[in-house]
This record gives C-alpha cells, structure tokens and sequence, in this order.
C-alpha cells in the first residue's frame, strides 16, 4: 500500500491552512455575470459528490442566470444567489468566502444534538477527583471506566496563536492509558467534535490493531465529467504496541463531522474490541480545495472523496451500532443517557 498521509478535514482551520492570504483586489472586468458563469463552472466541473447529492446544477444554472445583470446586480445580491446555490449541495466542507464574511451549510439543523456540556461536566466530570486535560484530551476515571474526551482532531491555540500543524496526539493518548492500567475499558467521546488532522483519529485506531490495516480510499476527480474520477487508492494504518484489548465504547452524534466522521468510519469497522453508540454522525466525506472566483471571492469545494475501507462513501455519515439519544426530559433530569448507556456496557 502506498506511504500514509494525513489529511486536514476540519471545517474550521481548512480554510486557513489551504488559502490564508489576502483577497485578490477586483478589477474593472469582474463582473457580476462573468462571476456567476465562472463559479458555476467550477463547481460543475471540479464537484466530486454530485452523485450522492442529487442535485441537478443545471437547473440551478438556468433558474438563477437570469437574475443576474452586470447593470443591475449589487455584491450583496450575488453573494446570496451563490450561497443558496452551494446549500442545494447540504455539504459542510463547501463554502463561499468573501469580505463580508464565510457561508456554512448546517450539517446538524434537524438533527438532536445527544450531547449537552453543562450536564456532562456538571454530573460527570467536574466533581471527579481524576478530571485532567491532557493536551487536547480530557480524562477521567467514571465507575472504574477511563474516559476521553476529544473535543477536535485539528488547530490547537497554543498561546501565540493558532498551530495550524498540531503536534498528534498518539503520545497524549498512550500517556492517558498508561497512567491508568487497571481501568475496566475506554469510553472516547467525540460528541461535538468537528474534524481536524485525520493523522490523530489514525494515531489512536493504531493502538488497537496488531498489524498493518487498510482503513479508507481516496478517489480524486481528475477532470471536467462527473464521471471523470481517478482510481481509488487504499491507505492502511500501521500498529504501535501495545495492543489495547479491553472493551472500547465510541461516543458519537450529529456534530461529529469530517475527520471525526472518518473516525467513527474506522472505528466501527476496524477492531473487534469497539462498540459505537450515540448518534448517527454528520458526514463530510469530501475533501476540498480552494478556487479563486474573478472578483476575488473563494470558493471551497470537495473535489476528492474519502472511502471506507470497502470503498463505500462516508458522506452520508455514519450509522451507530446502537443508536442512544439525549432527550430533553434526559437533561432536565441531569443525566447524559449516552455516557450512562456506555457505563453500563462495562
């Protein structure tokens, strides 16, 4: 299998990390139809998941060229035009960047959010005598049960800023297990947690595998057709000893997107040892890129995607082996149902 790779996924510092620079200063030609033809181009030809989507870009096209006059359409006008064409696509790692601000479409709208804060660190975590954060993990001791809690995969502040690269956490994880031996399993909580580096959620898989695995595919468009996609080619994950073998439950909900999508992916179909319960996850099984529009706008598209281990698409998001869901009656009570249904497995 070809050389490991990491992937930033992280709907939050992608942008950064792939196209921090300044907008590119309009000229006297960018008009509004010209920005509206080359953008629609781009996504027509460059867009990889247009398959799963169901979305036909050619009506939108015709629906939407009409409204656009270079006598008559102001920036504000286009903008939204272009912003409600790109939530037709319901894809959280497309967006539209502009000087007034980044469109996002809501992976979670609709969707229970199984997770609430105030009652899991007021109930759980905050009165517990082993509560640490250990660099961008939180852990404590439940019931005789070590439990983390992954809040991103990606940018850590590190008090001068953003690293944009940050350090992966296979050392603070291995560093959480060993100080905690006699523990009855794991609970890893990514309820919330947006994506990031795919090289941590592949640090963390490797402690659970005793040999080199295949964990998921990249398949690339690679021209202008739909159907224009490269082959797809399979990356595997390496182990680092030792094996972790006791009973592993994986927390997960609707905000778990992007690499922590390809988290759960991996998790559920990998090791023996891991139970997956919460949620369904939010997807963003694509990977973007950046493309310049005329009048300096950036628009972020997903132009590979990301497989599972079998080459099916992770876009969709990810099913749980048991569903559990936080109701409202749950929080009014204080109780995270979730985390008590993972307790109880152990």
């Amino acid at each position: 299998m070809p050389i490991k790779h990491y992937i930033y996924l992280s709907s939050v510092c992608l942008f950064f990390l792939s196209c921090e620079k300044a907008f590119i200063t309009p000229t006297p030609s960018d008009e509004p139809e010209q920005v509206f033809e080359t953008f629609w181009q781009l996504v027509e030809e460059n867009y990889c998941l247009f398959e799963e989507k169901q979305v036909d870009w050619q009506a939108l096209y015709d629906t939407n060229r009409s409204k656009i006059t270079n006598s008559n359409t102001v920036d504000a006008q286009l903008e939204k035009i272009l912003e409600e064409m790109l939530g037709e696509l319901k894809d959280g790692h497309v967006n539209l960047r502009t000087p007034t601000g980044r469109s996002r479409f809501d992976y979670t709208e609709g969707f229970p959010s199984n997770l609430n804060r105030g009652t899991l660190y007021q109930n759980y975590l905050n009165n517990n005598s082993t509560l640490a954060e250990v660099g961008s993990i939180v852990k404590a001791v439940i019931d005789s049960v070590l439990y983390m809690r992954i809040t991103s995969f990606g940018s850590l502040n590190n008090g001068d800023g953003v690293d944009l690269n940050p350090t992966i956490i296979d050392a603070e994880f291995d560093a959480i297990l060993a100080d905690h031996p006699n523990t009855k399993g794991l609970i890893i909580d990514v309820r919330g947690n947006s994506g990031g580096n795919t090289g941590n959620p592949d640090a963390i898989l490797a402690r659970f595998i005793n040999q080199p695995t295949l964990a998921y595919h990249l398949r690339p468009k690679n021209g202008p057709k739909r159907t224009d996609f490269g082959p797809a080619e399979g990356f595997n994950i390496n182990p680092r000893a030792p094996q972790y073998l006791k009973k592993v439950v994986l927390l997960t909900n609707r905000a778990s997107y992007s690499a922590t999508n390809y988290f759960a992916s991996i998790m559920k179909n990998i090791p023996d040892n891991v139970t997956v319960i919460g949620g369904k996850t939010g997807g963003g099984g694509g990977l973007p890129t950046y493309k310049d529009l005329p009048n300096g706008w950036i628009l972020r598209l997903s132009t590979t995607q990301l497989l599972d281990l079998n080459q099916q698409q992770i876009e969709g998001g990810i099913e749980p082996d048991i569903n559990v869901e936080l109701t409202e009656e749950d929080i009014e009570k204080g109780k995270d149902t979730i985390l008590e249904f993972a307790l109880a497995m152990f």
